[in-house]
């Protein structure tokens, strides 16, 4: 299968004003590049040495996200040891609100030489360590798992956030304020009815289990959004929202607790760190993967098909998050 051809646009971050900065992305994104780039250098480069002015690469993609409309935007490459892991994973994040499914993460482990020039510690280990999320996966499998079961589960409540909008409006030809004030009414559903299992699922947990619970909030889930698929009017949508909140409840009461029997006391702060990796990469992860494959079965919109074969995929997200907890075992760790 042929791949099409892509362009690029790389404008380094120094020597250079935020305003001419701001006129290269538009006149990019506009003339139809389809990414551009910054750079991640914690000073300048270049002839002149390391002291001339330089922006941060990660908080000038912010301003990349607010002038562009369509190009993907990202970091050629991100210095991994610059920034805690955890620290990053909510910086790209926060990105990805900004600007839905178009940040590019690439990761390297930086310039040793940069990294004495700015005073900060590093190792070969070190950058190593990061890059591989630094915990031990072989002795802490259990903990790895739910990981997994944890991103691909968020995954499914990220995606129809994203995409309910959209959903709405080009299905039921709404008007966009319209489309807007129904689309907030369905995640409205899913959060109060995830708000109040999270009050209730825990004293389930303690009679049945919190692997089972987790397990029954991926089918629960599974159920909703594949209900969502046929979903023939409003009401319907918005009675499927509740059994998806439902299953997002239940989750978010259990898994929490389930982690912190599987991971080393002595070290639990690093170890939560790394689930919030996990929760950050759920948008991060699954807005790329769904908004080419919504738009192909929509094709330029002359059909809204694509949202509901995105609500099959959200299913397929529920029972990987199922398939990925069999592993995981009910233990405590000391």
């Amino acid at each position: 299968m042929a791949h099409p051809l892509r362009f690029g646009l790389k404008a380094s971050g120094q020597g250079i004003t935020i305003e001419e900065l701001r006129a290269v992305w538009r006149i990019a994104d506009e003339g139809g590049f389809d990414h551009v780039w910054d750079f991640d250098h914690l000073a300048s480069i270049g002839p002149n040495g390391p002291g001339g002015p330089v922006y941060e690469g990660w908080a000038l993609q912010a301003a990349m996200a607010e002038a562009t409309k369509r190009a993907r935007i990202g970091c050629m490459v991100t210095g991994n040891t610059y920034r805690h892991p955890v620290v990053l994973a909510m910086t790209v994040s926060s990105l990805d609100d900004m600007a839905p499914g178009r940040i590019i993460l690439g990761l390297g482990s930086a310039l040793p030489l940069r990294l004495s020039q700015m005073g900060i510690p590093y190792t070969p280990q070190e950058g190593h360590d990061r890059v591989s999320v630094a915990i031990d996966t072989r002795r802490y499998r259990d903990f790895a798992w739910l990981m997994v079961s944890r991103l691909f589960f968020l995954m499914a409540p990220v995606a129809i956030g994203t995409y309910a909008f959209n959903f709405i409006r080009y299905t039921f030809n709404y008007s966009e304020g319209k489309a807007s004030l129904f689309s907030s009414a369905l995640q409205a559903t899913i959060l109060v009815f995830a708000a109040v299992l999270c009050m209730t699922a825990g004293f389930l947990a303690e009679r049945f289990g919190k692997k089972r619970l987790i397990s029954a909030a991926c089918l629960i889930g599974a159920v909703g959004s594949t209900l969502l698929i046929f979903a023939p009017s409003l009401p319907w949508i918005l009675g499927f929202g509740l059994i998806v909140g439902i299953s997002l409840g239940t989750f978010l009461s259990v898994d929490w607790a389930f982690m912190t029997d599987l991971i080393p006391k002595a070290e639990a702060g690093r170890y939560m760190g790394v689930s919030n990796i996990a929760t950050a990469s759920a948008g991060l992860i699954a807005r790329p993967i769904l908004g080419p494959i919504i738009d192909a079965f929509n094709n330029n919109r002359s059909s809204a098909v694509g949202y509901r074969v995105m609500f099959g995929i959200v299913t397929g997200f529920f029972l990987i998050a199922l398939l990925t907890l069999q592993p995981v075992r009910e233990i405590k760790v000391e």
